[in-house]
């Protein structure tokens, strides 16, 4: 029947039917922005509940805040006395500092397999090292080294490391003054 009526009644007709289609889909976005806000409405009053037991759970911390001050205060002395008993201490030599001194003389021509400690003291420590040295003249070089260094105060090379003359796998033992005042 639509197509029987002439053209500009069709014209008519579809405008319209557009102007209707436009209608219900504004009330189609009208009923879905009013369910939408009647879904949030519960959201936002839970919200609400729980920011007012934030807020009166708030009020009594205030009133501690001094206390926890005063602890803090007391935590900070505690710490203070404790530093201080701890700068009281001697200072000392660290074992990575006399590694690198026995590493620093050893020169090219000797090389460590080990190097043991052993504190004797809270002022020294027995230290021993074992190797190979390339040739007698090597090791006595490097024995020399270490007794002119001031950290060591004995060394102890035993005469038996001298019997071979090349390759000659030694063990010497050293007092060590790891106290630096």
């Amino acid at each position: 029947m639509f197509n029987v009526l002439p053209h500009n009644f069709k014209d008519v007709i579809k405008k319209k039917y557009a102007y209707r289609r436009t209608i219900l889909w504004m009330c189609a976005g009208v009923v879905l922005e009013c369910l939408y806000i009647l879904l949030l409405v519960p959201s936002y009053i839970s919200i609400r509940a729980q920011e007012n037991d934030m807020v009166v759970s708030v009020a009594p911390q205030t009133v501690t805040t001094a206390q926890q001050d005063s602890q803090t205060a007391q935590i900070f002395k505690d710490v203070n006395k404790k530093i201080a008993l701890l700068a009281s201490f001697p200072s000392t030599k660290y074992t990575h500092d006399l590694v690198s001194e026995i590493i620093s003389l050893k020169g090219a021509s000797v090389n460590i397999k080990e190097i043991m400690f052993q504190s004797s003291t809270a002022t020294s420590s027995t230290v021993s090292v074992t190797g190979v040295a390339i040739d007698r003249e090597s090791l006595l070089a490097f024995s020399k080294k270490l007794e002119s260094d001031p950290l060591f105060d004995t060394v102890n090379l035993p005469v038996s490391n001298f019997a071979k003359d090349k390759n000659i796998q030694f063990s010497l033992t050293m007092n060590a003054n790891i106290s630096t005042n």
